[in-house]
Formats: structure tokens, sequence, C-alpha cells
């Protein structure tokens, strides 16, 4: 992004600038929505985020297997009960 001429200290804020919320996109949104999108593809922000978030996410599974065990078993109790409810039995 600086080498566009942009200054932005995080990948969102470009999406919060409160002078592109308009419903009409003006000349420096467009730059700087290009300019966002291209520097974004370059440095894979993307897929490195799902991976660093997914990794994150697998972590805490496997922290709180037993908990989650749980919830699947009240869940699938919950579901049995709405089944035998709306079926009539």
């Amino acid at each position: 992004m600086a080498r566009d001429g942009f200054d932005y200290t995080d990948p969102w804020q470009p999406n919060d600038n409160p002078e592109f919320q308009s419903l009409e996109a003006n000349v420096r949104e467009v730059a700087t929505t290009t300019a966002d999108v291209r520097c974004k593809r370059e440095v894979n922000l993307v897929g490195i985020w799902a991976s660093v978030e997914a990794a994150y996410q697998e972590r805490k599974i496997g922290e709180n297997a037993d908990a989650l065990q749980n919830v699947k078993a009240a869940i699938r109790v919950m579901l049995g009960n709405a089944a035998r409810i709306t079926d009539g039995r």
C-alpha cells in the first residue's frame, strides 16, 4: 500500500475510511481499493490469514475436545426430542 502512496497500519483500515461510505465510489476510493487488492494478492494475505486462523481453531478444538463432545451429545438429545415432538410420538 505504501508503494502506492497509502499509509494504513493494518489490513482492515482501508475498509473503515469514513470518506468511502457513499453509494458511489470516488476516484480515491477506487485507487485505494485497487492498491489494497493488489497488495493483499502480492503478499497472499488471505491465504496466510486463513491458514493461521485455521491452525488456531484446530488447537482450540483439541484443547476443548471433551467439552465439544458434551455439546455435540446435548444437541443430539435436543434434536431427538424435537423429532419425537414433531412426529407426534
